[in-house]
């Protein structure tokens, strides 16, 4: 398909797009790169109130990505196609990059893959927003509402499909080498865990297995919302036939079914008494299984001393034998949840 004249969106807005999972099933276009573009601020702001616009000239629900407060990110050929104006910002992109790097959002609006936006993104965020980026595009969630980027005011949908896997983003950066980001992009992806179920859980769990030199703890991967293994008993306490832990380490001992469950509890997904009552029988049933369960609120993810005995225990449970010093307080640890706790 050869496009006549078109909107390229990248970077930050097409990130926006991406984590709404509004381009799952979106048609896949060949074109590489952005051709033919439309730069001018009247052209632009036209197109896009005419495929978005709802009544009275106002934006559909689809593009929460375009916000009051917050440029748009337009990719474009050439120098020759920047424009100033306040509401977008240009980034040039003239490297040949692989082909379907774009995807269609509507008839003359394309965006990013998520493998390029990945990319993109990584040239502007640090090693640990780059991961937790990753881990978005691997997860199985979308995020809905004003500020889709998991802060206040969104809402994060469980949805099972993730937009991307580290696979194919290693396929897709494998000839880019020297392209801006490529480095940091591949070593963010060798840290990613695919299928967290909410950037809560993302920040949850990073600082239990990221090495010591990043400030985390250097523990076992878990595997995130993986399936517990249940006694019929436990089914019968928990009252269903299968049941998925947020982030689930293994015992460490052949042949032993037992996990580890750590579970974030968050007030987006409990507003009623029913809610912490299914996780707590959730939680006796588990238990009866013979898995240990340990819940984890907000205010604990930037607790050092509670993260830190967390990781003792994950350690003990686990078979971990790592140093003393492992567990201390330093500056990197610290570091590493306050930028965990302000980058999502």
């Amino acid at each position: 398909m050869l496009l006549s004249m078109a909107i390229y969106f990248g970077h930050t807005t097409a990130q926006r797009i991406l984590e709404s999972r509004l381009v799952r099933e979106l048609e896949v276009t060949n074109v590489r790169g952005p051709i033919n573009c439309i730069s001018n601020k009247e052209d632009v702001l036209e197109l896009i109130h005419r495929e978005f616009g709802g009544e009275a000239g106002a934006l559909s629900d689809e593009s929460l990505f375009l916000r009051a407060n917050e440029p748009i990110d337009l990719v474009v050929s050439c120098q020759e196609d920047r424009r100033k104006w306040k509401g977008a910002r240009f980034h040039v992109m003239s490297e040949r990059i692989p082909p379907h790097s774009f995807r269609i959002l509507r008839a003359d609006i394309l965006v990013a893959c998520p493998e390029l936006c990945f990319l993109q993104r990584a040239s502007e965020l640090t090693l640990i927003e780059t991961i937790c980026l990753a881990m978005s595009f691997c997860g199985i969630y979308r995020l809905n509402g004003d500020a889709p980027d998991g802060s206040s005011g969104s809402t994060t949908i469980f949805d099972r499909h993730p937009i991307m896997t580290v696979d194919s983003a290693l396929r897709y950066l494998k000839d880019l080498d020297g392209f801006p980001g490529v480095e940091k992009a591949r070593r963010a992806l060798s840290y990613a865990l695919p299928y967290s179920g909410s950037p809560k859980e993302t920040q949850m769990v990073i600082p239990f297995y990221l090495p010591r030199k990043y400030g985390g703890f250097g523990l076992p991967r878990p595997s995130m919302n993986r399936e517990l293994p249940l006694t019929d008993h436990a089914r019968k306490i928990i009252g269903k036939e299968r049941c998925f832990g947020d982030a689930v380490w293994e015992s460490g001992v052949k042949d032993d079914p037992r996990c580890f469950d750590l579970e974030f509890q968050s007030k987006e997904h409990h507003d009623n008494e029913q809610s912490y009552g299914d996780d707590f029988g959730r939680q006796i049933g588990l238990e009866a299984a013979g898995h240990t369960v340990q819940f984890v609120a907000n205010a604990q993810l930037s607790n050092i001393e509670q993260m830190t005995e967390l990781a003792r225990r994950i350690a003990a449970f686990t078979h971990t034998k790592l140093p003393e010093n492992a567990f201390e307080k330093t500056p990197k640890r610290i570091e590493l949840l306050h930028e965990l706790a302000s980058s999502i």
